[in-house]
Parts: structure tokens; sequence; C-alpha cells
């Protein structure tokens, strides 16, 4: 299971310090559609295991985190949520604030 890698992609060989990609296939008969009327009770499927690993984040943590109100915070999440039906859609930006420079990439400030 993902969980039990310690941070690894399925098919590491400690010896050869590579990856067999062949691990990394769709399951029999699934294709890349993935498995057709999932319960989400697979214990590969990655919602299960986002949404336990974000449970810890409450509006009121987040808050305190990011310094964002908790009310702005629950518009976000009410408008953000309302997007899930078939005529609107959702979108997610995530960026590290990289930037090049001669000496190559960069991901904090000099």
């Amino acid at each position: 299971m993902p969980g039990d890698l310690n941070g690894l992609f399925s098919g590491y060989d400690a010896k050869k310090r590579a990856y067999d990609p062949k691990s990394w296939a769709f399951p029999e008969g699934r294709g890349r559609k993935g498995q057709e009327g999932s319960t989400l009770k697979d214990p590969n499927c990655v919602l299960p295991a986002a949404a336990e690993a974000l449970r810890p984040y409450t509006p009121d943590l987040v808050s305190s985190i990011t310094g964002t109100p908790k009310e702005t915070l629950l518009q976000v999440y009410e408008t953000y949520g309302s997007t899930g039906k078939p005529d609107k859609a959702g979108t997610e930006l995530y960026a590290m604030g990289g930037r090049s420079t001669r000496w190559g990439r960069r991901t904090s400030a000099p």
C-alpha cells in the first residue's frame, strides 16, 4: 500500500537503486479510466488518503496558519464547492515561487 512505502514509489529495488515502472500499470481490466462505479473503498484510491491527510486542517487551523479570516475561508470553500456541478468548473493553481537565475532554479530568496 502507498502508506507502507516510506515515501518511495512502488517498484523500488534498493539493491539496484532503481524503479521498475511495471508496478505502476493500471490493474487488469481497469484501463486508463480507473474503476467504474468506485465506492472509494479501494485502499489505492487517492481521495480517502487525501481526506485523511487533510482532516486536521480545520478552518480555525488554516486561518491561524495563513492569517486569512475564518469567514473568508468559509466563503472560498463554499464558492469552490458550488462548482461541483456539470455546468460549472473549479480550478486550483499551485506555485512554489521558483525563479530562474543564471546559476539555475531557486525556490527561495537569496
